[in-house]
């Protein structure tokens, strides 16, 4: 009888040790897999990365560009006003000599 209750508990003890081996092979997969993920992942925001900073990089010249077309604006506004205000005092000396 104790024979067969030591062979049931060898029986037992083998089957937990091929579970823990196939867990062990199914763990080692997942890294496996895992680490092969991460590999897709880090390409992945390396790209977006890139791409992020192509972004900032034209924000900057457009804020660059737009920054130098307000002062040509600003000057080109200036200069207007000076000739619509020479056009209206010879516009008032013409009005004053009649």
């Amino acid at each position: 009888m104790s024979g067969d209750v030591e062979n049931i508990v060898l029986e037992i003890l083998k089957h937990i040790q091929a579970e823990i081996a196939d867990l062990r092979g199914e763990i080692s997969e997942g890294r496996a897999e895992m680490t092969e993920n991460f590999g897709v992942i880090d390409k992945r925001l390396g790209s977006v990365e890139g791409r992020l900073l192509s972004v900032e990089d034209s924000l900057r010249r457009q804020r660059r560009d737009i920054a130098g077309l307000l002062v040509i604006a600003k000057s080109a506004a200036g200069d207007l006003a000076l000739q619509i205000e020479a056009v209206e005092r010879r516009t008032a000396a013409l009005e004053g000599t009649r």
